[in-house]
């Protein structure tokens, strides 16, 4: 378990098949994402979503992403903080687990686990 949310910091919920924060923009500079995998969110033994992952994407000029942060392998329950300092800008908050579960493979990010976040000067 990752203990109490860290005071000012944006919870962000990670379901099957959703990114949810509390908060879709925040000011530039430090920033604490609270990653939390959620319990009871419908998880079935056959569909996956056993581990989640929050990836924090910077838009880049050519529009492509970069890596500004990560908290991997989050099991259902467990939360995990994750302090940045960001730029202002574009951003993506999104979970990039690929699992393979009797022979299908499961693509978080394809499945709609994903969502814009923006950063202000």
């Amino acid at each position: 378990m990752g203990g109490d949310q860290p005071a000012g910091s944006i919870r962000v919920g990670l379901v099957n098949w959703a990114v949810e924060p509390a908060e879709t923009s925040a000011k530039a500079g430090e920033v604490t994402f609270y990653a939390v995998h959620e319990m009871g969110h419908g998880h079935m033994a056959d569909e996956g979503g056993v581990t989640h992952d929050l990836q924090v994407m910077r838009k880049t000029a050519d529009g492509s992403f970069e890596m500004a942060g990560q908290v991997t392998g989050l099991k259902m329950g467990e939360a995990k903080a994750l302090t940045l300092t960001m730029a202002a800008g574009d951003y993506e908050l999104s979970c990039n687990v690929v699992e393979e579960l009797k022979g299908k493979v499961i693509p978080h990010y394809a499945k709609g686990m994903r969502t814009p976040f923006k950063v202000t000067a």
